[in-house]
């Protein structure tokens, strides 16, 4: 089947995914980032100094992911611009699970999300 324009604009492609966090007794929904959030999130890493692994801020570029893609049922974000302090004081072990579930939901790891 060859699609329309109006049925591309219309398709719902960004599915919701639930990450089990038992550490904080539930789920967090997540939702893969569109294309142009992905890239500003890449320019933020990039500033944040990815590509030099000794003077990363990895703490500020894992939240950061984390605060784009955990959002409600309804897709809205839970965190805002300024709120990444509250994503970096959790548990490692928890935030380094969602950000890998993060990453491989918006296409930036060879797995899938669980």
């Amino acid at each position: 089947m060859i699609l329309s324009r109006a049925q591309i604009d219309q398709a719902i492609d960004r599915q919701l995914v639930a990450v089990d966090v038992p550490e904080w007794g539930g789920s967090v929904m997540l939702r893969p980032l569109s294309l142009q959030e992905r890239y500003a999130f890449l320019e933020f890493a990039r500033a944040a100094g990815a590509a030099d692994t000794a003077h990363a801020d990895v703490a500020s570029i894992q939240a950061r992911l984390i605060q784009l893609c955990a959002c409600d049922e309804h897709g809205g974000r839970l965190w805002g611009d300024t709120e990444l302090q509250h994503i970096a004081s959790r548990s490692s072990a928890v935030v380094d699970r969602l950000f890998q579930s993060c990453q491989a939901l918006c296409g930036m790891s060879a797995e899938r999300p669980t």
